[in-house]
Formats: structure tokens, sequence, C-alpha cells
């Protein structure tokens, strides 16, 4: 089965979902002359903007330019559909999983990403409410919150603070949630992970093809300060249990490969996961991934590790992010949105370019399709770069996370869940929760237990509503 076609096999479903999601009609043109529709692609930018032939034609949406080459990866399985065009993680973790090996570590990894993701909006969302903003009437388990937020950011001696102020709170309702937290904050060099099986979830054995899900809200925390009322809300630790599930199950399926899922993983884990040695990602990871190329995952761990944005110039000639993120510096050096948004639409134009003319210059569906994700994921990607160079809640970062998003808008397989995951927690970084809510809302429908993430957001559009523009501008 074709993956998408130029010549659509009667009565496939999959092909016909894949024109309408396209937006390309059935009427693609055949070019026998190689040409592309010019309201596809500009053919007109300057030699200063092309990017590297070489680092293109080894990228993913090369890997599946022709209909054999499409049919190669999705007759293995659906979930591969389910995966990169639909964007249904669960449905692809299903499908894949059967097949084990990297396709069902992939699944999973694109889980644990998602669920890293939720707990970072949490995190993000219980700093700015209770540390930034705090009131008297707060409740005393917040301090649990805090612990786990800090520990999740990267702030041990923060996180031991407020871990140590549980000691006063005994019968509070988090001190049980607390309990493998305050134990891991407790070892003179805590190694990630914790163990949190002791947390109340009945969570599964980690099985190959499953998405367990959990149960919110877990505790009611009462108020302080003569206050009557209590706060429902879910545990952080919850979203990280299930994070560190789906990498269990993502790594006993890698095998000897458990390298590529860390790698794989490296921008989207927390701040104090240790540094990841990244290695080239096999196809497997590649496929409608953010990643382009191989060496894009190595660039993505060394940027997101000590080397940060040392990064970008050492992977510049094997890395096509590292190579967007170099051509995307003003001329003082800092890094510009409006560059590397520039790059990433000449890399979609280029892409669908590459790709006609490796299909015997007829251009197939697929080609825009791919392209239009490569486009969304490398600003995604190229999004880390100012973050890592200047601070988290870098307003270059946020301008290139928009831009991604707006394309989901209007086109699902550009729809990365933990990409959109990823931009609530910036914003909640930064004081907003309109954005997030709208972004969990949708989540919530296919992934019910990112809910939990919802509760933090909540908390934290009661304060702004409380505290007004105070807390911080709205974007």
């Amino acid at each position: 089965m074709r993956l998408l076609g130029s010549r659509p096999r009667r009565g496939s479903w999959l092909v016909a979902w894949v024109f309408l999601a396209s937006g390309v009609g059935l009427s693609v043109q055949s070019a026998c002359t190689g040409s592309v529709p010019p309201e596809d692609v500009d053919t007109t930018r300057p030699a200063a903007d092309v990017l590297p032939a070489a680092l293109i034609d080894a990228s993913w949406p090369l890997m599946l330019a022709t209909p054999a080459d499409q049919e190669k990866l999705t007759g293995t399985s659906q979930g591969w559909v389910a995966l990169i065009l639909q964007r249904k993680y669960e449905s692809a973790t299903t499908q894949l999983g059967k097949l084990g090996g990297l396709p069902a570590a992939r699944a999973h990894a694109d889980q644990a990403a998602l669920y890293r993701q939720a707990a970072m909006i949490s995190s993000w969302s219980y700093l700015v409410t209770y540390e930034e903003s705090a009131e008297p009437t707060d409740p005393a388990g917040t301090a649990h919150l805090l612990s786990v937020a800090y520990a999740l950011t990267g702030d041990l001696a923060k996180a031991r603070e407020y871990s140590a102020k549980m000691d006063a709170f005994a019968a509070d309702p988090s001190t049980p949630w607390h309990a493998p937290w305050k134990a891991w904050l407790a070892q003179e060099n805590p190694v990630w992970p914790p163990d949190l099986s002791s947390l109340p979830l009945n969570l599964p054995p980690p099985t190959l093809g499953e998405s367990p899900q959990v149960a919110f809200p877990n505790y009611s925390l009462p108020e302080q300060g003569g206050a009557t009322t209590s706060i429902e809300t879910a545990d952080p630790g919850a979203l990280v249990a299930l994070a560190l599930w789906h990498d269990k199950v993502a790594h006993d399926a890698a095998g000897s490969n458990g390298a590529a899922v860390d790698t794989y993983l490296a921008r989207y884990h927390f701040v104090i996961e240790p540094d990841v040695a990244g290695v080239d990602l096999p196809y497997e990871f590649l496929v409608g991934s953010d990643y382009l190329v191989p060496a894009d995952g190595p660039f993505m761990a060394d940027l997101m590790g000590a080397k940060g944005g040392a990064a970008v110039e050492q992977w510049a000639s094997k890395s096509l992010l590292a190579a967007m993120a170099a051509q995307s510096r003003n001329a003082d050096g800092t890094f510009s949105a409006e560059l590397a948004g520039n790059h990433a639409a000449n890399l979609r134009d280029q892409l669908i370019v590459a790709s006609v003319a490796k299909n015997g210059g007829e251009q197939d569906a697929a080609h825009s399709t791919f392209a239009d994700i490569a486009k969304a994921g490398a600003m995604r990607s190229l999004a880390f770069v100012p973050e890592v160079e200047v601070r988290r809640q870098s307003e270059e970062s946020g301008k290139l996370r928009i831009l991604a998003m707006e394309m989901a808008d209007t086109k699902e397989h550009t729809a990365c869940p933990a990409g959109l995951l990823s931009l609530a927690a910036w914003d909640a970084g930064n004081g907003y929760t309109l954005r997030g809510a709208e972004i969990l809302h949708d989540a919530i429908r296919r992934y019910p237990s990112v809910e939990a993430s919802r509760y933090a957001l909540d908390i934290l559009a009661l304060r702004r509503s409380r505290q007004g523009p105070a807390l911080g501008p709205q974007q």
C-alpha cells in the first residue's frame, strides 16, 4: 500500500484521505517536463538562501519521494499513516507495536515526548502561580508541586528547599505523591530518573503497543489563611510516570539501538535529565519527524546539552537543521526568527523540486505534504536555538513555535502533538494561558491523561484573572 501516490489505486481510502488532507486535487500535475505548479514553490530564491543540495538529498522526504519508497514504508503497517499523517499517536502505537523493533520504539518515543511536554505545562504553570505570584492562602501542598517543578526545570537546590517544607505537612493530601521525589532528592547526586513506582497510579507493567491512561484529579489541597476552600489538582508526577513508562517500552523495543531513542527525545528532555551523546538517527526515527537528516539528531542533542549554541557551527556541514540555524543570524550574530522562517519556506520549496526530480519529473501529492511536515518541523526545531542561547522564554523562539502552530490550523499532518504542547508550556512560562487552553482542549480528546496539565493551567488562569497584567504580558 502506498502512503501517497500520483496514481491512486481504486478503492484506496488511504490515498483518498491524503489527497484531501494535503489540499492537492486528484488532477495533480504529472509533468513530463519536471515542472512544479508555480503556486506551490518559489523558484526565485537568492543563491545565498539555497540550502545545501547534498543535505536536501539526504532528507527523509527524499527517502519517500517515489510511490515505491512510500509503499515500502506503509506496506509493513498502516501505523505509519496514523503516526505521520493523522498524528494519532495511540493508534500508531497499537499498530506499530505489532512490528516491534525500531518502528514500535519510535511510536512509544513520540508518546514519551508528549507526556514530558504535558509535565512541563504543569511545571511552568505551578512556578508562575505559586512562586512568582504567591498569595497567603496558597495551600501548603504547593510546596510539593513547586519541588517537582523545580526538579524538572533543573534547579535541585530549590527543589530540595521546597521538599524540606513538606516535612511539616505529614497529613497533607500531596504527601504520598511527594514521597518518591523526597527520597530521590535526598540523594547527594540524584541520578535520573526517580523511582515513581510507589505513586498511586496503578500503571500496568511496560507493554509494547499499549497506551495506559490515568484518572484525575488526584487530590484536593485546602487553602490556608482562614480560607475554607480547596483546590482540586492533578499531580505532575503522574505525567512524568507516563513519560517514563513509554520511555522504558521504547528502549526495550529498540534493544541495542537505545541511543537512538535518547537522541530522538533529547529536544524534549526535562532539564534535569543528563546530556545525551547523540547518534545518527535511523530511518524509523526520521520519517515524518521534525528531524530531516540523520545528523540532525546528534546536532539537537548537542544543542540541548553542554555545547549549546556552539553546536550550530560544529554541525552545519552535516545537519540540515544546523545549516538552517547558521544561516538564520542577524549581522550582530543574534538568532532571527524571521530569517529562520524564510529558510523553512526555502526548505519546503527545495524539497518539492528535488522530490519531483527523483520521481522522474512527476509531481506526487506526497511531495507537498511531506514538505509541509518538514517545514513545520524545522521551525519547531529551530525554536530551540534562541531558547538555548538567550533564555527559555525567548521571543524569537515563540515566533517560530507560533508559525508552526498556524500551519497546523489548516494542515493536520503538520500538527505534532508534542510540539503543540511544548508551545503551551512556553506560554505557561510566560504567564499566558489562552492559547495553551485551546491546545490542551484538542489534545485531551486524543490523549485523556494530558488533562493533568489543564488543572495546572486553570489555576494559573485564575491567578491571572485576580492579579492582572502584573503576571506578564499577554501574547
